[in-house]
């Protein structure tokens, strides 16, 4: 038994024209919480003009805030799953990224206090099938 988060973040138009270098456009991000008890929590947020990265870590970021407001008293553990392997390295610590330092911080610091009462595991989900 365990909890889920489900996260995904998007931007419109986040690469430039040769496909390498991301812009900001608008973004938003959305998380879906399933409870192990069977309760559920859906959450989007619009986020403005951002870059897919960013969007991403703040899937991330809004499924922890719905975890730890409404975190039950139990020890099992939480898994997340995203298709962005860098917002999972974000989350973990193994990646300092310039581009969203004080998300980075953020979130870091609400899966430390996941972490305090549970054990918090990220998974890649691969996106796009083509």
């Amino acid at each position: 038994p365990a909890h889920h988060a489900y996260t995904d973040g998007s931007a419109y138009k986040c690469t430039d024209v040769t496909g390498e270098v991301e812009t900001v456009g608008p973004a938003g991000c959305g998380a879906y919480v399933l409870f192990q008890d069977g309760r559920e929590m859906f959450r989007s947020v619009p986020l403005g003009a951002a870059t897919n990265g960013m969007a991403e870590v703040h899937g991330l970021i809004t499924a922890a805030e719905c975890f730890l407001g409404n975190e039950p008293d139990d020890a099992e553990p939480i898994f997340f799953f995203t298709d962005n392997r860098a917002a999972i390295r974000v989350a973990t610590g193994a990646k300092s990224p310039w581009w969203c330092e004080e998300e980075a911080k953020k979130l870091r610091t609400l899966v430390q206090n996941i972490a305090d009462s549970r054990k918090a595991t990220f998974f890649w989900v691969p996106g796009r099938a083509w």
